[in-house]
This record gives structure tokens, sequence and C-alpha cells, in this order.
């Protein structure tokens, strides 16, 4: 019995979230984890990581002084991805938020997008 593989597209064009259905995205992002979600957003959107390869970040990838990310990525490779400054400043935000020990569960469900998180998706 012989089975025919799949037939899989071949150098096709990559596909881009469009940015109404990227702020409609976001519009859905609240709770206690905005920051992290907006981040793994984000990373998604304007690095362009896969969800398997965020799960797999650990903060030593993060170098925030070159502004790049380090990623392993599929077939266990190596790559950096330069990161756009407010990406870099929201990963910082993400960090520092992430290693207070009390994070007040009242104030982060109440608390708006600051400035800085804005430019990032105008």
């Amino acid at each position: 019995m012989e089975i025919e593989k799949a037939k899989v597209e071949k150098n096709r064009q990559p596909t881009y979230l469009q940015k109404e259905a990227l702020d409609a995205c976001l519009e859905l992002v609240h709770g206690r984890h905005i920051i992290r979600d907006i981040t793994i957003i984000a990373l998604m959107a304007y690095a362009g990581l896969r969800v398997s390869e965020i799960v797999k970040l650990n903060v030593t990838d993060f170098d925030k002084d070159n502004s790049r990310i380090a990623v392993l990525g599929k077939g266990d490779k190596w790559r950096y991805i330069p990161l756009p400054t407010e990406l870099n400043q929201l990963l910082q935000a993400y960090l520092a938020s992430r290693l207070e020990p009390w994070y007040s569960k009242e104030t982060a469900c109440r608390k708006p997008l600051s400035s800085k998180l804005r430019i990032l998706f105008q």
C-alpha cells in the first residue's frame, strides 16, 4: 500500500497579521498578567517568534544592551533577533514587573497600558 504525502507549498510568501487584527487582539488582553501577555504578542508580531520559541526563552537570552534576543528555533539552531527600541523597553518592563515579589492583583487588573506600551502598537 502506498500513501501519498500531503502537498506542501514551498517558497510561499509569509502571511502577516494586519494592524487592525493586532489591535483587536491587544484589546482583549486584560487581567493580572497584562504585561506578560502583551509582551508575548509583541514578540510574535514584531520579532516573528513562534509560540514554541517563546516557551523556550530564558531571562539570559535577552540582551538589553544590544537590543537583541537569542532564540532557540527549529532544528535546535540558535539565532539572534534584533529588537525595536519599544520592544526592548517592553521586555525590560515585563522583567522588572516579574521580579517584583508582591505585585498587587488589584492594581494589576485595573492598570491601564502605559504610554510606552501604546507607542509600540501605534
